[in-house]
């Protein structure tokens, strides 16, 4: 309660965009507010309650950076970036990349699924056929593996066995030699958790095995593929797989933890026992398909609009496969009135005749989330801080309820001004 005193304090008291000036000023009845972070981008005024809001949780956190954007019915209306990218001093801009952590499984969901609209691959392909070319036939100690399919994977219903590789060290792969395709063989040697599709265990592990079955039914490797075939035609040309270490951020990459005081821990990365930050401590490559994109809210958010079921722009897949992605699925532990379930890749929540969706994403020093409504907005927020999604989740919903007129002008094209298809 005290956290949302505080935020609604500088909701109310100066966190307006565009309009700073020192870092404590005094209003006239003696109440002091703190300078808020300065904002880059557009400034849009039928949608400065996202500046205030997400001013005030940034500052309510020390939290140093972050990236925002909104889409409404296709058209992306709002794009900003907040605070700073780094320690020097440098300001995130719309365009600055961050790691988006597990919501980088709807890049790797939302490929599949263009495959099985191509006619390249079905979601009911037995993936111990799939990856064959990647696996040993005699690695497989449990022969439940042999009833997995995509569907299963994407539902998290599969019973795939855990692996923390890049959380910990493994005596049976070394972490600094660590690979998606040496766990994914890893894996295979590994008895299931639980029979498939008897009940439903969120599992970094379902999407990584994606990213391989993306690998051999394109003949191409998963980051060029999703790259040249998704990404690039919208436009979308600074997403990249992340890198572990500090030293090889992306020149629009920001820092991490900045101003938070994360702890340190032994990088997974190094064959040297070194004590690093926590945030680059991780192994981003071997998390490629479930956790290695990095990107600006605005990629993410142009991506989704492209799988959200509304008219315009016009989706990727068509609307039966749109339903099987969103719709209830029936499995014996998914009850009626079940409300979120998990759909494939997606939470989702039924919102009267519509659905509301969503993805969140975390690592330590970043956090993200992804959400489509039922009306026709697509958001998503990421910061370069630790944070509380659940209250961040809220007051976005806070800030769009806010919104009284819709802006007339559209950021897509300036954006993303080599798309190929809008």
């Amino acid at each position: 309660m005290k956290l949302i005193c505080r935020i609604l304090l500088f909701y109310f008291f100066g966190v307006y965009a565009n309009t700073y000036a020192e870092s404590v000023k005094t209003t006239s009845d003696g109440m002091e507010y703190v300078k808020g972070p300065d904002l880059s981008g557009v400034y849009v005024p039928e949608l400065q309650s996202f500046d205030k809001i997400i001013s005030g949780a940034m500052l309510a956190w020390s939290i140093s950076g972050g990236s925002v954007a909104v889409a409404k019915d296709g058209k992306i209306i709002y794009a900003r970036g907040f605070g700073l990218a780094d320690s020097t001093g440098k300001k995130v801009m719309p365009d600055s990349l961050f790691r988006i952590a597990s919501v980088s499984k709807i890049i790797t969901g939302m490929t599949i699924l263009y495959l099985c609209e191509q006619g390249k691959l079905k979601l009911s392909d037995k993936i111990v056929d799939l990856l064959k070319d990647k696996i040993k036939q005699s690695d497989v100690v449990d022969d439940r593996w042999k009833s997995i399919t995509v569907e299963n994977l994407l539902y998290h219903n599969s019973g795939v066995p855990q692996f923390e590789g890049w959380a910990k060290k493994s005596a049976d792969i070394s972490s600094d030699k660590t690979t998606p395709t040496k766990i994914l063989q890893y894996l295979i040697k590994q008895k299931l958790e639980f029979t498939t599709g008897s009940q439903c265990i969120y599992n970094n592990q379902n999407f990584l095995i994606l990213g391989r079955i993306i690998e051999v039914v394109t003949k191409t490797k998963y980051e060029e593929y999703v790259k040249k075939e998704l990404l690039y035609p919208l436009g979308i040309e600074n997403m990249e797989i992340g890198k572990s270490d500090k030293s090889q951020r992306y020149p629009k990459e920001v820092e991490y933890g900045i101003g938070q005081k994360l702890p340190k821990t032994y990088s997974l990365t190094s064959k040297e026992k070194e004590l690093v930050e926590a945030p680059y401590s991780i192994c981003i490559e071997s998390m490629d398909s479930f956790g290695g994109w990095i990107a600006s809210a605005a990629d993410i958010v142009r991506f989704v609009t492209y799988f959200d079921g509304f008219d315009h722009p016009k989706d990727i897949i068509g609307n039966s496969l749109w339903q099987k992605m969103v719709y209830k699925p029936e499995f014996p532990y998914i009850k009626q009135e079940i409300n979120p379930w998990q759909g494939m890749s997606w939470l989702v929540r039924k919102n009267g005749d519509g659905f509301n969706y969503w993805h969140c994403g975390s690592l330590w020093g970043t956090k993200s989330e992804v959400v489509r409504t039922a009306d026709g907005y697509v958001w998503c927020w990421i910061f370069n801080g630790e944070t509380n999604q659940n209250e961040i989740d809220q007051f976005m919903w806070a800030a769009k309820d806010q919104i009284s007129s819709m802006p007339n002008r559209d950021l897509t094209k300036e954006l993303f001004p080599n798309a190929k298809r809008y």
